[in-house]
């Protein structure tokens, strides 16, 4: 059972769109914050704040994203 206050969705966040799609994914998994920032070794709150705007390192993005099985890929741009 989760305490605290609700998670906000991922769409209702002050986020970049690569750190709503850690959200996703940790809310797909059903994975807590507190866990990513422990297994990335990343110090408590971190997440709390990129949810609210705060713009993290690619390699801290990384970590977040290697500590739930994802990894960033680059790829080519669609035309539009």
């Amino acid at each position: 059972m989760r305490m605290g206050r609700p998670r906000r969705a991922a769409s209702s966040t002050l986020a970049d769109p690569a750190v709503k799609s850690l959200f996703e994914a940790m809310d797909l998994h059903g994975v807590k914050t507190c866990h990513v920032e422990q297994v990335a070794g990343l110090g408590a709150r971190t997440i709390h704040k990129w949810r609210d705007g705060q713009e993290p390192k690619i390699s801290t993005l990384r970590a977040a994203l290697n500590s739930i099985g994802y990894e960033i890929v680059v790829m080519t741009k669609e035309d539009k």
